[in-house]
């Protein structure tokens, strides 16, 4: 996306991908290797449209800060967010899509 700057020069204003440069804790991999968990199975692909959500920060129980993505979307006919926690050392331990309550 590019928008047009004070000197009529065009400057790319696409957003970052969060999730570019992260890589997922053994937990998850192995979560997103059951295809039978669909609610962790989901396809990588999601992770492309992480630069479309909402990013937030979050604390844990434990004092540490995180970032929080949620992606709004659908999956396997179900209306819902796709969630990603990213911990401090850019690793992803929560990969999640969490179905709409009606």
């Amino acid at each position: 996306m590019f928008s047009k700057s004070a000197f009529g020069l065009f400057k790319n204003t696409a957003l970052k991908n969060p999730l570019e440069n992260i890589s997922y804790t053994k937990k998850v991999l192995t979560q997103m290797s059951n295809k039978s968990d669909y609610f962790h199975s989901f396809p990588n692909a999601v992770d492309a449209f992480a630069k479309y959500g909402k990013k937030s920060e979050i604390i844990g129980n434990d004092g540490i800060k995180r970032v929080k993505i949620e992606i709004q979307g659908s999956y396997k006919n179900h209306d819902g967010v796709f969630e990603y926690i990213i911990e401090p050392d850019n690793t992803v331990n929560h990969r999640f899509f969490k179905i709409k309550e009606k």
